[in-house]
């Protein structure tokens, strides 16, 4: 009995110095990597050990296929893999240049997108997001944590100073869906806008600048394809009248 007792002893001071080990190791571990991400790779604060921290101005890259959250950095060659994650760390006045793929909730995307002041979301702009084979397809909508005019969800709220550009957006499933919230001066420029039951574009604020985009509808309709709430405008052409309100 005494025999079992001293071994079952020395098994729990086994199990707990093994324990102290790994604990050790991840601490380790994380004070590495911590400090790997503060010494000119961008810094730890941010959501993720070594995630780069909000620099003004920088640009971040975004690639559903080689890209991985929280380990990465941004950079061209350790992209983030969802843009939920790369408009959450770059913080406002940054550029976020996304790859071409699809994003979606399959690959984990958050919906709705949601920009930060001044932050712009670059695509394929030559192509306006969709070349028919390598296309930057955006797709999905979410839940908005307040309605904004008639409008229950939407794939990308914006904010003043902010740009989308080069994405083919698909969206709306319902007619309280709108594609994007344009909230202050914004930029949605050459993007192919896929959308048959929900509004494209709502703008409450602010003059938005809405050219060069295909529009599920040529000429998009004002009332139907843009809904604008006053002070909002949102110009979609270069000549006169091309705006909504006209």
């Amino acid at each position: 009995m005494k025999h079992k007792r001293s071994a079952g002893v020395a098994l729990i001071k086994s199990g707990a110095v093994i324990g102290y080990l790994l604990s050790s190791l991840f601490l380790l571990t994380v004070a590495i990597t911590a400090s790997c991400g503060s010494s000119g790779y961008g810094g730890g604060g941010g959501g993720g050990y070594g995630a780069p921290q909000p620099m003004q101005g920088a640009s971040f890259y975004v690639d559903e296929v080689k890209g991985f959250d929280s380990l990465y950095y941004g950079t061209s060659s350790a992209p983030f893999r969802t843009i939920t994650y790369a408009l959450l760390i770059a913080g406002p006045n940054t550029t976020i240049i996304v790859q071409p793929g699809t994003y979606n909730s399959a690959n984990t995307e958050m919906f709705p997108l949601v920009l930060q002041p001044g932050q712009m979301l670059i695509g394929d702009v030559p192509n306006k997001g969709d070349n028919g084979t390598t296309s930057t397809i955006i797709t999905g909508t979410g839940s908005l944590m307040t309605t904004v005019g008639v409008f229950t969800s939407a794939t990308i709220v914006g904010a003043s100073g902010s740009r989308v550009s080069g994405f083919k957006i698909e969206n709306a499933p319902t007619a309280l869906d709108v594609a994007i919230v344009a909230s202050g001066a914004m930029e949605i420029s050459n993007n192919t806008l896929m959308n048959t039951n929900g509004v494209v574009v709502f703008a409450d604020s602010g003059t938005v600048s809405a050219m060069g985009n295909t529009w599920p509808q040529m000429p998009p309709v004002c009332g139907t394809d843009i809904v604008v709430s006053p002070p909002g405008i949102v110009i979609w052409g270069s000549m006169a009248m091309q705006q909504c309100p006209p």
